[in-house]
């Protein structure tokens, strides 16, 4: 296995890694923002499904990072994504066409995340992760 085949899975999480940790950031410095926005979408009890939504933001991201328990961790990122696609970007239901626009390319995004949240689960973290320790990295991925 090339440098680059074993070192591919940990550059790949690291990246996911950092994207949501930059999302999580933005949703917790504009606290009033997300809230009304959720608020919009008629999401219930919106201040507990915050907190809910960083927590499992933080501990999926320290999954990825650490690659310890990564397949559970990115499978609960993509549940998590699945439903903000869903329920806040959710340009089928806009009538405006540029908010219909700019939801559709979030909507868009979120899905390439899911994405590459799917091939962790299935490729496994690689070597370079917790989930390894000790097994030369040739299972899960490796």
């Amino acid at each position: 296995m090339s440098f680059a085949e074993r070192i591919a899975p940990l550059l790949g999480r690291l990246a996911i890694a950092w994207y949501l940790v930059t999302r999580a950031l933005d949703y917790a410095g504009n606290w009033h923002g997300t809230m009304t926005l959720m608020v919009e979408h008629r999401i219930p009890v919106p201040q507990l499904l915050l907190l809910l939504a960083l927590l499992l933001i933080f501990l999926g991201v320290a999954s990825l990072v650490l690659g310890f328990h990564t397949q559970h961790g990115a499978m609960a990122l993509f549940a998590f994504m699945l439903l903000v696609a869903l329920f806040i970007h959710n340009f089928w239901t806009m009538a405006d066409p540029a908010l219909r626009a700019a939801a559709r390319q979030l909507f868009a995004r979120d899905v390439l995340l899911m994405a590459a949240l799917l091939l962790v689960v299935g490729q496994g973290p690689g070597r370079f992760a917790i989930d390894n320790a000790g097994k030369g990295g040739r299972k899960k991925g490796g």
